[in-house]
This record gives structure tokens, sequence and C-alpha cells, in this order.
């Protein structure tokens, strides 16, 4: 399904996909993002929130020299202050921003998306990447969508909700 929002009055339109449907052109394009549906053992989802008026899944940019497997687990670490245990990646967001201002993500780009379920719950301590302690909360996948604005966030957590089933029997 194509998506399309508005950020800083710019359009960014974009596709949730396997990375299967991707052309060879497409997967030479950078991946900017890594994040994670993290499942804990009630089948809940753990959002965070870095602000009041903004909940997100744990992710974030990868760093030189990770797979990217090795960046979302280190991102949920940073951010979420949780362990991951099996971790599968779900696909990609092919992203279309003409004009993008960050120069170094160019137009298009590309988004990873994994599921995982939380191993270990750790106390809350600032992100090395912001200073900040991200708020954290477990939401059940019925109210995920009412958290996360994201357009694709029903696909995301649908595709999530499936995958899991291959990891565990929480969902």
């Amino acid at each position: 399904m194509k998506y399309e929002r508005e950020y800083m009055g710019m359009k960014i339109f974009s596709e949730f996909v396997d990375s299967s449907e991707l052309t060879n052109e497409e997967k030479e394009l950078p991946v900017t993002q890594m994040s994670c549906i993290c499942f804990d053992n009630q089948g809940k989802v753990l959002i965070v929130s870095d602000r009041p008026d903004r909940w997100i899944i744990p992710g974030g940019k990868p760093e030189e020299g990770e797979t990217m497997e090795e960046s979302v687990r280190r991102e949920v670490l940073e951010e979420a202050c949780v362990e991951l245990g099996e971790v599968k990646f779900v696909g990609m967001m092919k992203v279309h921003f003409q004009d993008n201002p960050n120069k170094d993500e160019g137009d298009n780009f590309l988004q990873a998306r994994f599921v995982g379920n939380i191993s270990n719950i750790l106390e809350s301590k600032e992100d090395p990447a912001t200073g900040r302690i991200f708020e954290r909360k477990f939401v059940s996948s019925e109210e995920f969508s009412s958290y996360i604005k994201w357009p694709e966030s029903e696909e995301l957590i649908s595709k999530a909700k499936e995958s899991i089933l291959g990891l565990n029997e929480v969902a």
C-alpha cells in the first residue's frame, strides 16, 4: 500500500514492501533508519516517547559497519533500555521525499522494519544520542495505531503480528 504525508509543508511518499519486492536499483538505496516493533511476553507492544506529544517505536540510524540487526538491537537498547531475544526482519519502507532537507539521505531511501521479542527490561537511562530518557509504555496491538500516528501503522502492526507468530506464540 502507498502512503502520503506532509513534513514541513513538503509531501513524502512511502510504500511498505518486502525486501524481495525491491528492484536491483532500489536495493542500492541507502537504508537510513531501523526500527523494531517489540513484544513483551504478554503480547503487548513497546512504544517510547522522548517528548509529551509523540510516541514512536524504538529505532534510529545505523552506524558505520553495523548490520541492520545489530543496528536495531543497539537502538532499541539505547532508547528503550530493553534487550531483544529473537529479532526478525519484516520489510522496508521505500521512501520518496522530493527536496529532502537531509541531503545525506537523498530524495529516495529505505527504512528497515523489524519485529522482536523482549528478553530483558533494564532500568531507564539517558539515550547517548539525545541525552534524554525515553518514557516507555506497553500497549495492545489494537491500541498501537492510536499512539503511533504513521500512515502505515495499521499495516506495520499487522505484519509484525504475522511475523511474531514465526518467533513464538505471543500474539
